[in-house]
């Protein structure tokens, strides 16, 4: 199916009325990515709303925590639109960290876990207002914002950089490698809520959440301490 503005806003308002019209080039894969987001978050309606649950508050924070998220996709979507009316391209390393969230998310609608489902939409709430709330600097920030990690403590070197998306739950994901050990590792990455930590040898730091928000500045500085 291909998809454009026109179809993924219409789906905004009535769920099942999709209107396919033809686009060429990269604004296919951008509305198909919205689309897909935006079907997954209706079926996760589905079964939120009708859930069976006996435990009255665990459905509450169920219900609430996917309203939030429903809202900050709206919210995020709407102003990608906006850069496609302007003709304006979408970076693909966004468009990637767009895919994994919607993935995770579908993967939401077999689980029957109630509590790991509100962490996984609190998660990938987060990373949707993280992506908006870049828009105050301009269109522009749907590039890759610089990330560079710093081990500040003497005598501490070689230690490599490591970085995964903030609902990627299990230890032994690792996303991505920064391209150099610590003290110059440094890579780009979209603007977004992200888990990084570092790693030599049989040592492994805490890891640490961190936003991803473009900046004047254009780069983002992560200090490790160690002792």
């Amino acid at each position: 199916m291909t998809l454009n503005r026109k179809t993924v806003l219409t789906f905004l308002v009535v769920t099942y009325s999709v209107f396919a019209i033809c686009q060429e080039g990269e604004q296919d894969n951008y509305y198909q990515v919205a689309f897909n987001a935006q079907v997954t978050l209706s079926q996760l309606a589905d079964k939120v709303y009708n859930d069976s649950t006996a435990n009255s508050i665990l459905k509450g924070r169920f219900i609430s925590s996917f309203k939030t998220l429903d809202v900050s996709q709206k919210e995020l979507f709407s102003n990608l639109n906006d850069i496609y009316d302007n003709e304006e391209s979408v970076d693909e390393d966004y468009l990637y960290t767009l895919k994994k969230s919607t993935e995770i998310l579908k993967q939401s609608l077999d689980n029957k876990d109630i509590e790991k489902s509100i962490a996984i939409f609190e998660a990938v709430t987060k990373d949707y207002k993280s992506k908006s709330s870049s828009f105050k600097f301009g269109i522009k920030t749907t590039v890759v914002d610089k990330i560079k990690v710093k081990v500040e403590t003497p005598n501490h070197s070689g230690y490599f950089a490591y970085i995964k998306y903030s609902y990627d739950f299990d230890n032994t994901i690792k996303r991505y490698t920064f391209n150099n050990p610590t003290n110059d590792a440094e890579r780009y990455l979209a603007p977004g809520y992200y888990i990084v930590w570092i790693e030599k040898g049989d040592y492994k730091s805490e890891e640490r959440n961190i936003e991803v928000v473009k900046t004047d500045e254009g780069e983002t500085v992560i200090y490790f301490h160690l002792n």
